[in-house]
């Protein structure tokens, strides 16, 4: 049987740290939505920047057709039996996920908006005020909110990379997916 992981949280909460580990550990395919966003953007010959991709992920979608992205991500999930699909922002794609796959579970991956601003590369211009607005922004495009509630699991990653993946292990081994 296909296994999904839905993995969503705010920027720098640890997503893709904990996809990455994912694959590592537990011979997770990630996906991730950005990277469909990047082709695009790449063509364009626009900047792949953080607040590029969030803003033109919501045009690319109303350009190129609602489903244009999960579309993509549900064609690559279909090549592996384990896979970690990262970034999901609307309840629309979340739908469709789940649509294809029902036995899919989502984990919302949460951090305190301090430690998430420390995260951030250190040739970003963010202040922490830019940083918050992206939160903001991103739930007024996305209404992202509305798909963490739907979580039926959350990791608060606010320790160590350590603390971190022992969480992870401790969720699948609740789960039985080890």
């Amino acid at each position: 049987m296909k296994e999904v992981l839905i993995i969503t949280g705010y920027a720098r909460s640890g997503k893709d740290t904990t996809a990455n580990y994912l694959e590592k550990k537990y011979g997770f395919k990630k996906i991730v939505f950005s990277d469909f966003t990047i082709v695009e953007l790449v063509k364009r010959k626009i900047k792949p920047t953080k607040d590029n991709m969030s803003i033109y992920g919501a045009r690319l979608r109303r350009e190129l057709g609602r489903d244009y992205l999960i579309e993509r991500v549900l064609a690559a999930a279909k090549k592996y039996n384990r896979v970690a699909i990262c970034s999901v922002k609307f309840m629309r794609e979340r739908n469709a996920i789940l649509k294809e796959y029902p036995q899919t579970k989502m984990l919302l991956v949460t951090a305190p908006k301090k430690i998430r601003f420390t995260r951030r590369p250190s040739d970003s211009p963010d202040t922490f005020a830019g940083f918050l607005a992206r939160d903001k922004r991103d739930i007024k495009i996305f209404h992202m909110d509305k798909v963490f509630e739907k979580k039926d699991y959350e990791i608060k990653n606010n320790g160590s990379l350590s603390d971190l993946y022992k969480k992870v292990d401790a969720l699948f081994k609740k789960l039985k997916m080890d």
